[in-house]
């Protein structure tokens, strides 16, 4: 089963009532993917990396900003298409002012091990973008939010690699 994931989207029922199938508590994203993979009447789901809970979903009504949630879509398996709500007007993080931020991306710099000159724990997306907005030395920043919200500096990187649950910002020129 495939499924679309996105990072910081709550897949809302609240217009369907007893849209909310299931509600599996101390569980993993990927637990909560697989027990909507393995029921018939599992459309989606939403997990919150925090609390560390899932909802299985019958339908979802509309598409919200939640930050520290990761949903998931089933596909059609035939055409790959689903019927989700668009959620391409959803952003992870405001846009500021010469930042560009990549949802799902980690950057990655693993020949110079420095690079990641900072951490951050329990700052949000936005105040991890307005530090390395402010601070010379960085250059890029990577935020993780499935093991806690954890901001990264970067003085440069080398390359993109897609990583579920992380949002990355590159200053631009």
């Amino acid at each position: 089963m495939r499924f679309r994931v996105e990072a910081n989207k709550d897949y809302d029922n609240s217009a369907a009532p007893h849209a909310d199938i299931a509600r599996i508590e101390n569980t993993s994203q990927l637990e909560c993917e697989r027990a909507c993979a393995r029921r018939n009447d599992c459309k989606a789901y939403t997990h919150n990396t925090r609390a560390r809970v899932c909802f299985l979903k019958s339908g979802v009504s509309r598409v919200r900003w939640f930050n520290g949630s990761i949903s998931g879509f089933k596909l059609d398996q035939g055409s790959g298409q689903t019927s989700v709500p668009d959620t391409s007007s959803i952003r992870a993080a405001p846009q500021p002012a010469g930042m560009r931020t990549f949802r799902n991306v980690d950057l990655s710099n693993a020949s110079n091990p420095n690079a990641d000159y900072r951490r951050y724990r329990g700052v949000s997306l936005e105040q991890c973008s307005e530090i390395c907005g402010r601070d010379r030395q960085c250059n890029a920043f990577t935020y993780n939010q499935i093991y806690g919200p954890t901001c990264i500096l970067k003085a440069s990187f080398e390359r993109q690699k897609r990583y579920i649950g992380a949002i990355s910002g590159v200053k631009m020129p």
